[in-house]
């Protein structure tokens, strides 16, 4: 029976508490690691109190409400994912699969179409060696990355799903090491950093594609108990996720600072992202500053790739209700979201109102932003990537700048559209 008495409870609990009722606590002195954790834990704090001055002080936070409350965000964010990643993720040693982003964790442009996934590895001395293993999902594109959180540098090491050799139930085996090993093998350089293993699904067909199961181990530690917390443990953690700090506070302000020399409503041209991200990946972004009266037309050649997006952020890098709103569309595949022109191509209409066309893309209460188009693993070793156009303008001009086979939705079909992003949603992080 469930003890209600909560004066009785409460007067027990003091009883066992009371340490002058039966037993003393046993004190031990401070050491040195006891110092070098409080110095560390403090060191953190003042990175939190410098990355809000960086913020806060940036061009950005003077936009509008949106980038204001967007900067908060970005840092809420940045703390989520330490906590979580960098503090919380231990040393590799007994690792596991965590979210890396999700809908209220968003950092460096976040693909609405991509699950996110992470484990902590190192490998001290070169001993260490970790196996991931699973089954492939239905995703458009699955890739594994190493990436050291405080380095801007990006990508330490990519292994894409066209490498990967599978079961014909779509398993596979992956090993991490220093030295080669099995079929599937990705070099893990003798490091003691914690090294941040992601592990991403694309989505082009929301309605229908899965993600792969993942799962991680060091190898060498099936059934082995782990030592117990200690005070040093902790100090490695927190100046890593310090240095991740540091390096966010210097590096968004003046990111979204060289966003905005593109031009308003102009994009760049397509290029590789290289060690920044995915070494297959070829991405373009515009800087977008729209009225609530006006439209940008964004025009692109369809391509031959396992994966392509298209999706509007703020300048802090991060997306919007991606959920509720139809801020993004995948495209370039089939079942991909975006309807095609009868030359294959696409065209978007990014505007604040909806205009009543399957292909708009929602600024979300943006008055100014960015839109990021990608391209992932292209088809084909004479890959050329496709010139981006754009032209603003007024919503009450709009039809006769559409192609003639625009495709149209009324209220109801942009309700269902919603719905539809909705579950997926659902489906896609009831894990996690």
């Amino acid at each position: 029976m469930v003890n209600l008495n909560y004066r009785a409870s409460a007067g027990a609990l003091a009883l066992l508490l009371c340490t002058a009722c039966g037993g003393t606590l046993k004190e031990t002195p401070p050491t040195d690691d006891t110092a070098a954790m409080l110095e560390a834990w403090a060191g953190y704090y003042a990175a939190i109190a410098d990355l809000q001055d960086n913020l806060l002080a940036s061009d950005s936070f003077k936009i509008d409400d949106a980038h204001r409350a967007g900067a908060i965000q970005l840092m809420q964010s940045i703390i989520a994912s330490n906590v979580v990643g960098a503090m919380g993720g231990g040393d590799g040693s007994y690792p596991h699969i965590r979210l890396l982003l999700s809908p209220t964790i968003k950092i460096g442009v976040d693909n609405p179409d991509t699950l996110y996934r992470a484990a902590t590895i190192s490998n001290p001395d070169g001993a260490y060696a970790y196996r991931v293993w699973g089954k492939l999902g239905t995703a458009s594109d699955f890739l594994l990355e190493q990436f050291y959180g405080p380095d801007p540098q990006g990508a330490i090491s990519t292994f894409e799903d066209d490498d990967l050799t599978t079961g014909e139930d779509g398993s596979f085996e992956i090993f991490l090491s220093a030295e080669p090993m099995g079929e599937n093998w990705m070099e893990l350089a003798p490091t003691d950093r914690l090294i941040t293993l992601i592990i991403r699904d694309s989505f082009s067909d929301w309605a229908t594609e899965q993600p792969a199961t993942v799962e991680i181990e060091r190898i060498g530690t099936d059934g082995e108990m782990s030592p117990p917390l200690r005070e040093r443990d902790l100090i490695r953690p927190i100046e890593q996720a310090t240095e991740i700090l540091e390096r966010q506070g210097r590096f968004w302000p003046d990111f979204s600072s060289r966003l905005r020399l593109v031009g308003e409503n102009n994009f760049i041209d397509f290029r590789a992202t290289e060690s920044l991200g995915i070494p297959t990946q070829f991405f373009s972004a515009g800087f977008f500053s729209i009225a609530p009266d006006e439209a940008l037309i964004v025009t692109i050649p369809d391509v031959d790739a396992a994966y392509c997006g298209f999706q509007v952020a703020n300048f802090w890098a991060a997306s919007p209700d991606w959920i509720n709103r139809q801020t993004s569309l995948s495209w370039c595949n089939d079942g991909a979201q975006a309807a095609p022109m009868p030359d294959g191509g696409y065209q978007f209409v990014v505007s604040p109102r909806d205009p009543g066309v399957h292909n708009w893309i929602d600024t979300a209460g943006l008055s100014q932003g960015v839109l990021y188009a990608r391209i992932q693993s292209p088809k084909g070793e004479d890959f050329a990537p496709p010139e981006v156009r754009s032209e603003l303008v007024k919503l009450n001009a709009l039809e006769q700048k559409l192609e003639p086979a625009t495709v149209r939705v009324d209220a109801q079909a942009r309700k269902r559209a919603i719905a539809a992003r909705q579950a997926h949603a659902r489906r896609r992080y009831q894990a996690w």
